[in-house]
């Protein structure tokens, strides 16, 4: 049987950020956000991120997405890829501690662990048993880290470059503004900064529109190839942790 590629596009939605937080991590509270997703115009089901204070006195922080399809596709990918990233913030930086993909749409084998050594300059990228060490980067980001760096990027910003550890190793992204857009969401109408990432080498790349009077929070995601949008992502409803 053919694998759909629909799971691959959900976890794509994520990778998205830039080098450092340019606001204060004040101004970010902890969050959970449904998304309604469609795949090549066909709604799926719905996408959920989360982000959680762990332990203030250490500013530990978790980021957390997950998916729920619907119809054939619940068939296809019957227990959708599930993401978690720790991180804090140190010198106004996210600093990712671990992540985690658990992938069960290819009976395990899109799954994979990470641990940052900091301090040793190192990370540890684990897949199928098998752990292979990766030189850090300053700024060095995983997806779920860098879905949340996202919403501290600066209105000055232009272009950036940030550096993605993913399974394979680290991966050069860029960052582009791409003007302003009005947006009319079931939350009402927001006025938003549209963002292009791309993975250089690429012919994929991923739009997203934030909205400041969301606290930076994506209100919409397009994941395209060759120019053509292949899935998006709504939001529908968000909840502010206290």
């Amino acid at each position: 049987m053919v694998r759909s590629p629909l799971p691959l596009v959900l976890l794509g939605i994520t990778a998205i950020a830039t080098l450092q937080a340019a606001n204060a991590w004040g101004d970010l509270p902890g969050y959970h956000a449904v998304y309604r997703a469609s795949y090549q115009g066909l709604h799926v089901g719905e996408t959920e991120f989360s982000v959680t204070l762990v332990d203030a006195a250490s500013s530990t922080y978790e980021f957390r997405s997950e998916s729920r399809l619907g119809g054939i596709f619940r068939v296809i990918a019957p227990r959708p890829p599930e993401e978690s990233s720790a991180f804090r913030v140190e010198d106004g930086e996210i600093r990712p501690l671990a992540y985690s993909l658990l992938d069960s749409t290819r009976g395990g084998e899109g799954s994979f662990d990470i641990e940052f050594d900091w301090p040793l300059g190192r990370a540890i990228v684990t897949a199928e048993g098998t752990g292979v060490e990766s030189q850090l980067v300053p700024g060095t980001l995983d997806r779920g880290s860098l879905q949340v760096a996202l919403m501290l990027i600066g209105e000055d910003f232009t272009t950036e470059q940030v550096t993605l550890l993913d399974r394979d190793g680290p991966e050069i992204h860029e960052l582009q503004a791409d003007g302003e857009e009005t947006l009319e969401t079931p939350l009402g109408e927001f006025q938003t900064r549209r963002l292009i990432q791309q993975r250089q080498g690429s012919s994929r790349r991923t739009l997203v529109w934030l909205a400041p009077d969301l606290n930076g929070l994506p209100v919409r995601i397009e994941r395209q190839r060759g120019g053509e949008t292949r899935a998006a992502f709504h939001l529908d409803e968000v909840r502010w942790h206290e």
